[in-house]
């Protein structure tokens, strides 16, 4: 232990004795000439194969319980296994639908018996319903006879009264004249017995009238009477048939609600087996947001695991028709096209370059998985494959190259060349008495190239290191630096209510970077934002750290590249996927091959190599890293970044972990890190922030 404590304190002194003497090596002007040549302007990201044809095997059984289960999974088809229309792929656990058709087909037999049952009681009521009318309608006609005999009766009656009122009155008429003519006593009381005939005859003539009267209103009583027996029956037969029907149209409609739940009770038992609708390959689904950790956990497809209503199961994939879908960074999305032309490499097929074109760009943002920052913003962008490739399979992950710009034989420079000056670009010419800026236009890009459209001929030769004529950064002669780095404050702010947040926010911001540079004294100001990453290549991992800077980091520490460039203005500026590697990152991920042009991959994004480190002194912790543009670190992970550590999860919002501060004169340092050190402590309330001895 004491044996590498003391190489690593060797190390460190013979790392910096080497330091100045590095720095002279980097000091050359290299010039290259401008040259004509292809520009292809690319997008790389990361995607997954999936078919562009593909049938979902969805449960069609319904829910059963508070548990919000259908049923479970009795067999399945093994995963990715080929398959015919028709073949058996699903079968679920049919036990209790099977219990439920045999309780619904009793169910719907007593519905069925109800039924037949109240249509012939409708049809009874029926019955006696006409019945009872017609009998009330024959009591009409009965009042109607009886009134019409008691008329006929009583005009006989009548008659005969009025013949024997006639005949008593001539009786009458004839005793009083022959008592007139006799004078007899005798004959004068036959005279008045026979007027008393008369008006006995006239008082029963009078009492027939009276019955009549009488007769006639109890025959029209019963008339009424028999008529409203009519509308009473009627009515009563309304009510009755009204009732029967009802109870007939409620029986019929349990009966076809017996025998509708009996026929979705058979289909769910028939869709407990279900078959291939198609030739393909079956693949256990699994849904965009498990494929990304967000959202619920994915139900498992696996014998005996439940399963529910409208869960999709697998999907049966037409092989001959493939696509790959990424996720492309809002910040490249603006120039994706549909119609363009894409070349895909399967991680499975390294040596195969397969084509395709842009089908579709998605106008919403992904909701962001687990890995990623809420504040990264990615589209899905779906590639179409223009014809089967054999071994291609769904779920296989490929580099997926869009090229949104691609010209043939153009004015192009290095892109180390190039140089931002508020937002203008521009670069240094070789001339007889040095360099000359000037201004250029410029169109395509990649990582190697820029197409030049005004500005530059073929033939000139133009600075490719050009940071070396800018003040302070490795220029010859004196200088010094400071360095200043955030650090966790002992009374933690991410605090709060007495429960650790799982965000921990602290250290340099922006706002401290912009406030630096405008030190008197201060030549330039490096950021660097880095934390722990896992980088892969293929097969290949290797856990080391991301590290976001800017061009100048180069000069400034006198990093010595072994192949390729380091990062250039530009693409800051244009937030590029770009790395330069660690001299072990690059060992671990490229053992055999060059990885200038290739790519890595860092939290489900690529990014390609530009260059490589140089192996540095173990000290700086250089070889282990992968150096990214600040503002593609910032916009690719975003404010927060989730960190794994001892098994879990953190997640660290730090916008700058580190500034390197160049002065101008080293006699000045003392000066300027102590305006540094009043400035910082003055905007931030927590000790966050430490200078650092180098």
């Amino acid at each position: 232990m004491f044996a590498s404590l003391q190489q690593r304190l060797i190390g460190i002194v013979f790392g910096l004795m080497l330091a100045p003497l590095a720095a002279s090596a980097q000091d050359e002007q290299v010039f290259q000439k401008v040259e004509r040549g292809p520009v292809t302007q690319t997008v790389v990201e990361r995607g997954e194969l999936r078919a562009a044809n593909a049938v979902d095997i969805v449960c069609k059984v319904r829910n059963r319980g508070d548990g919000k289960v259908a049923t479970t999974i009795r067999w399945v088809i093994d995963d990715g296994a080929m398959v015919k229309k028709g073949d058996k792929i699903v079968e679920l656990d049919s036990g209790a639908i099977q219990d439920q058709v045999r309780a619904m087909e009793i169910a719907v037999a007593q519905a069925q018996a109800r039924l037949v049952q109240a249509d012939s009681d409708r049809k009874t009521i029926e019955s006696l319903n006409r019945s009872e009318i017609q009998a009330a309608e024959l009591g009409i006609e009965i009042a109607a006879a009886e009134a019409k005999h008691a008329v006929s009766v009583s005009a006989l009656e009548k008659r005969q009264m009025e013949v024997r009122i006639r005949r008593a009155k001539l009786g009458a008429e004839a005793a009083k004249e022959q008592a007139a003519a006799t004078g007899e006593a005798i004959h004068k009381k036959m005279a008045e017995m026979a007027e008393c005939e008369v008006e006995i005859a006239e008082l029963e003539l009078k009492k027939l009238t009276d019955r009549d009267d009488v007769q006639k209103k109890r025959t029209d009583l019963q008339t009424l009477m028999a008529r409203r027996g009519v509308e009473t029956a009627k009515l009563q037969s309304s009510g009755r048939t009204t009732k029967a029907e009802a109870d007939l149209a409620a029986t019929k409609a349990a009966f076809e609600a017996e025998r509708a739940r009996l026929e979705t009770a058979k289909e769910e038992l028939a869709a407990c087996t279900m078959a291939a609708p198609a030739d393909g390959l079956a693949v256990y689904y699994v849904s965009e947001q498990s494929r990304s950790g967000f959202g619920s956990a994915q139900s498992v497809i696996a014998q005996g695991e439940p399963v529910r209503e409208g869960q999709r199961l697998i999907q049966i994939v037409d092989l001959m028709r493939l696509q790959a879908a990424t996720r492309v960074h809002e910040i490249s999305v603006r120039y994706v096209r549909t119609g363009q032309l894409a070349a895909l490499t399967v991680d499975a097929l390294p040596n195969k370059s397969i084509l395709g074109k842009v089908s579709s760009v998605a106008s919403v943002a992904m909701q962001p998985d687990w890995r990623a920052s809420p504040d990264v913003k990615l589209y899905q962008t779906v590639v179409d494959i223009d014809k089967a490739v054999e071994g291609l399979k769904p779920g296989m992950t490929a580099d997926v190259m869009i090229v949104i710009a691609q010209k043939k034989d153009v004015v192009r420079i290095p892109v180390s060349a190039l140089v931002l000056e508020k937002s203008q670009p521009y670069c240094h010419i070789k001339t007889k008495d040095g360099t000359e800026k000037r201004s250029i236009r410029t169109g395509a890009r990649n990582d190697q190239h820029i197409e030049i459209l005004e500005g530059l001929k073929e033939g000139e030769e133009v600075l490719v290191n050009p940071r070396i004529l800018l003040r302070g950064i490795g220029a010859l002669g004196r200088r010094s630096t400071v360095i200043v780095e955030s650090i966790k404050p002992t009374d933690d702010s991410s605090l709060s209510a007495g429960r650790r947040s799982f965000i921990e926010s602290y250290g340099l911001t922006k706002k401290d970077l912009d406030v630096i540079q405008m030190i008197q004294g201060v030549a330039a100001v490096v950021p660097e934002r880095r934390f722990p990453q896992e980088m892969r290549r293929q097969g290949q991992m290797f856990n080391g750290r991301v590290v976001g800077t800017t061009a100048a980091l180069v000069e400034q520490q006198s990093l010595k590249l072994a192949s390729g460039r380091f990062l250039a203005t530009i693409d800051g500026a244009e937030f590029k996927n770009v790395a330069v590697l660690g001299a072990s990152v690059s060992d671990r991920l490229f053992p055999s091959e060059d990885p200038i042009g290739q790519t890595v991959t860092m939290s489900g994004h690529r990014y390609v190599v530009i260059g490589v480190l140089a192996k540095q002194p173990i000290y700086t912790l250089r070889n282990d890293e992968v150096i990214v543009p600040l503002s593609t670190v910032d916009a690719r992970f975003g404010e927060s970044v989730i960190i794994r550590t001892s098994g879990s999860l953190k997640a660290e919002k730090v916008a700058i972990h580190r500034l390197t501060i160049t002065t101008d004169d080293p006699d000045r340092t003392p000066v300027i890190r102590a305006a540094i050190g009043l400035i910082l402590s003055e905007r931030h309330e927590n000790k966050d922030w430490a200078f650092m001895v180098r």
